[in-house]
């Protein structure tokens, strides 16, 4: 297990089996996802961790998709950091509580993919949201659950 994984002691985060793939379960996606070309762009952390999770494939106000080394167990639940650069080179962060719904391996470039739901609606999630849903002249779409502080 990574370092970065060692404080959640006997919880089992990532998946050494089968993969999970729960998209095919018919659920209408609530809010539009906003996808990046470049996979580098947003960084995730297990929050109180220095130590890289992912990068965001793409973001909603419900979730993401994760894009890492590992694949997630399904159903597991933790808290992150999210975090990028704007075009100013200024530094926005959010933190999260999710839970990972599915993971798979993308046959093309290896890595795994993990998409996790919000648990809780952050503020700061959901102002990272909006930031770039804004920057990418994205019509306003709101999240229909309002997020806590």
């Amino acid at each position: 297990m990574p370092r970065a994984l060692n404080f959640l002691r006997g919880r089992s985060l990532y998946s050494r089996g089968t993969i999970n793939n729960l998209r095919g379960m018919g659920a209408m996606r609530e809010h539009e996802r906003i996808v990046f070309r470049s996979i580098f762009r947003i960084k995730v952390r297990l929050s109180g961790s220095s130590s890289l999770l992912g990068y965001v494939g793409d973001i909603s106000f419900g979730g993401l998709r994760l894009i890492g080394d590992e694949p997630i167990e399904p159903g597991s639940r933790f808290a992150i950091e999210v975090s990028m650069r704007d075009g100013e080179g200024q530094l926005h962060q959010a933190t999260a509580e999710v839970i990972c719904q599915w993971t798979r391996e993308n046959p093309r470039s290896g890595h795994q993919e993990s998409g996790v739901a919000l648990e809780k609606i952050s503020a700061g999630f959901h102002a990272l949201v909006k930031r770039i849903r804004a920057q990418r002249r994205l019509p306003a779409e709101e999240s229909s659950r309002e997020p806590s502080a």
